[in-house]
């Protein structure tokens, strides 16, 4: 199977674009509730970002909500309870997150799980 890379303008638009894709996705529909496939691709995604960014302009800390709320939606009772914890405690300021941390604490939990 061959792959289509777009050509963009700019690495400003590229990484525009996959943000964009970031809050966009759906773990419900986008991966039928697997979280697996999920922190997988959202891994990469991450990767492709912090690859792309200059150093100065590194942050991914406007994804972290959105990687959130699409880890709340999971099936997994467990999983959903420790997120909404950590939730709660990133917004109380009690825990500091990264969105590949977020993405790395959750990998462990549910190969724990």
């Amino acid at each position: 199977m061959a792959y289509i890379v777009p050509l963009y303008t700019s690495t400003i638009t590229y990484t525009e674009r996959i943000r964009t894709s970031i809050r966009a996705h759906d773990l419900c529909k986008d991966h039928n509730h697997d979280v697996e496939s999920y922190l997988l691709w959202i891994r990469h995604q991450l990767d492709i970002l912090t690859t792309n960014l200059s150093s100065g302009n590194a942050s991914t800390s406007d994804l972290i909500e959105p990687i959130f709320i699409q880890l709340l939606s999971t099936n997994s009772k467990r999983l959903r309870r420790s997120v909404e914890d950590w939730h709660l405690s990133y917004h109380k300021e009690e825990k500091s997150f990264t969105a590949i941390s977020l993405i790395s604490l959750a990998e462990k939990t549910t190969k724990a799980l």
